[in-house]
């Protein structure tokens, strides 16, 4: 070829690609302006189109990931994953890759799917900790630890969300869910403080969440009359929000506890479109009321639109008045169709496969509902002469509230005894036995070496040993506290005398001689005087004969405890708190004042009070784990089981070696077995029995052993568990029910054998 026709063939071969081109870059920005204007099918197509008919152009990345986007912006979301994938073949040093890396984890979170979402997310921390993305990701991580009340891991999440990004897109809504998990762990001074700095912000979208979530907080807390304040000035200043209508529905719950049913019906009609929770919510409010009909057409109204995501709730609403209405028969029906009982003639067990058997599209019914179900069904077996299946229920009924704890179910089971021995009166079957009321369940003040059985899923380990009367007697004319001396100035006593004597009366207190340790360390510290408002911070001997009366005053307040002097010994704790405010006693007289009011007082408040102080004013003292499973039960008695897991969270992450650990453990246990993550909690149990757990705790790790195992037809397993149960804690509420498992258990051995 010569070179004119050389010049000639490149000259046409240049057009031809220049017009190839241009098409190319028309077609791709004409799917781009459809995406700038947010017409998402017509650049899904448009882009779909430049693919197919350009696939070698170097705009070919960018209309891959403008696909996605589009896909994504359709909620095609399947779709626009298989095309970030794609993107992500390119390495993560292209934009268009870790934009990718970041969309992979986002699409799960926006579905909900956080099982999927998290691993996802966290590999983008963990790949790109600088990228701009992570204010998002961090947010949906801190997120998903909220959902799923991890309150530890939303903090971490959340300080670095506003860390590293405090003018980013999320920061508010990071502020917010770090006050929520402030609140859950219980450092409610903090989480205050972050709610009060968004409440004063002049910005309406910063003070308008925060307000609303300060009221959540304060319901979240049991404080419902404060809650309800704080949601009406919430409506006062944003009546236009759309927290709007929420901030109704929590004031109607807040009513509904202090039991202002009127009230709650009242605000619930506010609502200018109800949802079936809140006509739910409603039917319970008039039942409350004792106006039954009108209850009943409502919930009968409330059936016929309701989804089936609430049949397990409208069931049990209708079994109450088909009770109500003498109907065993249907209510029975009713009831077994939702709570899927399995009654085993030989040996006479019930069990319930509601708790375990997956059904993601009804909303199961919480614990203590779940086991009002189970009373009600009892209560009708028993009434439908079918006696045998009430007393078994029953006894599923006392094992299941001994495992989950909580007073409240306690009372469940005890109501169901009472009611079927109301119902066995009435005819010739024998009553039930009693439930035995083991220390801890609802005698205040009350201990068991080793533990008790405690409320809210927990167990009250013992702190001091069970406490003797019969050492004397208090004599009124030598009674005193620490305060009795406040008007002396201090004699001359040596550092090695106030010692010695110290050391003299806690020999006596420890050999259970409590009278002659209260007399002597009365006169120690009438002899050390009182030190309140003297300047000697700078004298050496004054300083360390501060100690001496500190130390004082806790022995004394314990040998008073022992003696049964319960009142003395708070107040001569509080003498600590008033003359050494800063001294290293402090911590130890603020773990003894809660336990005081916790279990002599019976006054939970004043105790979680103490206990906060001691975890904010010295988290590193020997007694946070206690304080933390204190509060945790109060939290639990009060409805505030998301707060009380945060807690025992905690314990079981930090204190390991601590006394309060097995307790929280157990707890975790049985919630990850409600979860049905058998794995978790076959781990936790492992990990239990490998401590060893506490006494008090050992009859229910055991059971919860023998239960998992019989899940999996680990029958041998399951036989030796329940076993253990019944040889090594013999006064366990749980040795009958545990019995007759073993005895089921070694017949399916016997059967497999054969």
């Amino acid at each position: 070829m010569n070179r004119y026709h050389l010049s000639t063939f490149f000259l046409v071969l240049f057009a031809a690609v220049s017009v190839f081109a241009d098409a190319a870059a028309d077609k791709f920005n004409t799917a781009k302006t459809a995406f700038d204007l947010k017409q998402f099918e017509q650049a899904r197509d448009g882009f779909d189109a430049f693919l197919t008919q350009y696939p070698t152009s170097n705009q070919v990345n960018d209309a891959t990931f403008y696909i996605a986007e589009s896909l994504l912006n359709l909620k095609q979301y399947a779709q626009a994953e298989s095309y970030y994938n794609r993107l992500m073949m390119l390495g993560l040093n292209n934009q268009f890759a870790r934009v990718a890396l970041f969309r992979l984890g986002d699409i799960p979170y926006i579905q909900g799917n956080f099982d999927i979402a998290k691993p996802r997310l966290e590999e983008f921390v963990e790949k790109l900790d600088r990228d701009n993305s992570l204010q998002f990701v961090l947010y949906y991580l801190g997120d998903i630890a909220m959902r799923r009340n991890i309150p530890e891991e939303a903090e971490h999440y959340f300080k670095q969300s506003i860390s590293m990004f405090p003018q980013g897109a999320r920061v508010v809504e990071s502020q917010i869910g770090l006050a929520w998990a402030k609140n859950q762990l219980g450092r409610q001074t903090e989480a205050n403080e972050i709610f009060q700095t968004l409440m004063s912000s002049t910005d309406p979208k910063v003070a308008e969440p925060a307000l609303y979530q300060w009221g959540v907080a304060l319901f979240e807390r049991g404080s419902y009359q404060e809650a309800i304040t704080a949601l009406t000035n919430f409506q006062t200043k944003f009546p236009t929000s759309t927290y709007y209508n929420d901030s109704l529905r929590v004031i109607a719950r807040c009513k509904g506890r202090l039991k202002d049913y009127n009230g709650a019906i009242q605000i619930l009609s506010q609502i200018p479109q109800m949802t079936t929770d809140d006509k739910l919510m409603k039917v319970r409010l008039l039942y409350g009321l004792k106006r039954s009909q009108e209850a009943y057409n409502l919930l009968t109204e409330t059936e016929r639109v309701a989804g089936p995501v609430y049949r397990d709730e409208i069931v049990l609403l209708k079994s109450v008045f088909l009770y109500d209405q003498k109907n065993w028969a249907n209510c029975i029906t009713q009831l077994e169709t939702v709570l899927l009982p399995q009654y085993e003639p030989l040996p006479d067990t019930m069990k319930f496969n509601y708790l375990t058997v997956p059904n993601s599209t009804v909303n199961k019914l919480p614990d203590d509902s779940f086991l009002k179900a189970c009373s009600l069904l009892a209560l009708c077996y028993a009434r439908n002469g079918e006696t045998n299946k009430a007393n078994a229920t029953f006894r599923e009924i006392q094992s299941t509230a001994t495992l989950l704890g909580g007073s409240d179910l306690q009372m469940i089971a005890m109501d169901t005894s009472t009611r079927l021995n109301e119902i066995y009166a009435e005819g010739t079957t024998p009553p039930l036995a009693p439930i035995i009321n083991y220390p801890g369940n609802s005698v205040a003040g009350s201990s068991r070496p080793n533990g008790s059985w405690g409320q809210g899923g927990y167990s009250r380990p013992d702190n001091f040993p069970n406490r003797q009367d019969d050492y004397g007697q208090w004599n009124g004319s030598n009674a005193g506290t620490g305060n009795n001396a406040a008007n002396l100035s201090r004699p001359a006593i040596s550092e090695a005398e106030a010692r010695k004597t110290l050391r003299d009366c806690n020999s006596m207190f420890t050999a259970g001689r409590y009278s002659q340790a209260d007399t002597g360390l009365r006169n120690l510290i009438t002899r050390l005087g009182n030190t309140k408002n003297q300047n000697n911070d700078n004298n050496t001997n004054t300083n360390l004969l501060d100690e001496v009366k500190a130390d004082a005053l806790i022995l004394r307040s314990k040998a008073v405890f022992k003696l049964g002097r319960d009142p003395e010994a708070v107040d001569l704790l509080e003498s600590v708190l008033d003359e050494f405010p800063s001294s290293p006693q402090a911590a130890e007289t603020l773990w003894h004042l809660g336990f005081y009011y916790y279990e002599t007082c019976s006054d939970s408040a004043t105790a979680v009070k103490y206990f906060q102080q001691l975890l904010e004013r010295f988290p590193n003292n020997k007694n946070i784990d206690g304080a933390l499973y204190y509060i945790a039960l109060n939290d639990w008695d009060n409805g505030n089981g998301r707060t009380a897991a945060a807690n025992l969270n905690r314990i079981y992450r930090n204190y390991s070696n601590g006394r309060y650990w097995s307790h929280a453990v157990w707890s975790l246990a049985y919630q990850s077995y409600k979860k049905r993550d058998y794995a978790q909690a076959e781990t936790y149990i492992q990990k239990l029995l490998n401590h060893p757990p506490d006494a008090a705790v050992l009859d229910k790790v055991l059971y919860l052993k023998g239960t998992l195992a019989l899940k999996k037809n680990e029958f041998d397993t399951a036989f030796v568990a329940f076993r253990e149960v019944g040889k090594l804690c013999p006064e366990s509420p749980l040795y009958e029910s545990a019995t007759k498992n073993a005895q089921l258990a070694a017949g399916k051995v016997a059967t497999a054998t054969r």
